[in-house]
């Protein structure tokens, strides 16, 4: 992508498709960069990969402790500086799945009853614990 966004005209090889040897990707992005974030999971080694090349990070917490993860976001931050790319351009983002109420208890009984209602086998489930 990184090589795309800088020319248009790409040279390129990989494992998962036949090289390209000076074709040209259309249409080009009205962005001038386009903006590319790097999304990531767990590990040490991805955030640093992110931060060395400059992008802004997207942290994809799919379930835990979202504060588990800024220790990564500090090698991120720390991998960036390393590299010169300036506190501004090393941005952060976070993906989560979450839902909101007014209480703990409130949104589990909204959003499970959500959930029933649209799974027939969770209500049956349900019912049986009852």
């Amino acid at each position: 992508m990184l090589t795309i966004r800088e020319n248009e005209y790409v040279h390129w090889s990989g494992t998962h498709r036949p090289a390209l040897t000076g074709q040209s990707v259309y249409p080009r992005p009205l962005q001038n960069p386009l903006s590319i974030w790097l999304g990531v999971g767990g590990t040490p080694q991805s955030f640093a990969r992110a931060g060395a090349l400059g992008l802004p990070l997207m942290v994809a917490i799919i379930g835990g402790e979202p504060r588990r993860f800024r220790p990564l976001v500090d090698v991120y931050r720390e991998t960036g500086r390393r590299h010169t790319y300036s506190a501004n351009r090393l941005k952060v983002g976070v993906h989560a799945p979450d839902y909101v109420a007014r209480s703990t208890q409130e949104a589990a009984d909204i959003f499970s009853q959500a959930l029933r209602a649209r799974s027939p086998m969770l209500e049956r489930s349900a019912a049986g614990r009852r």
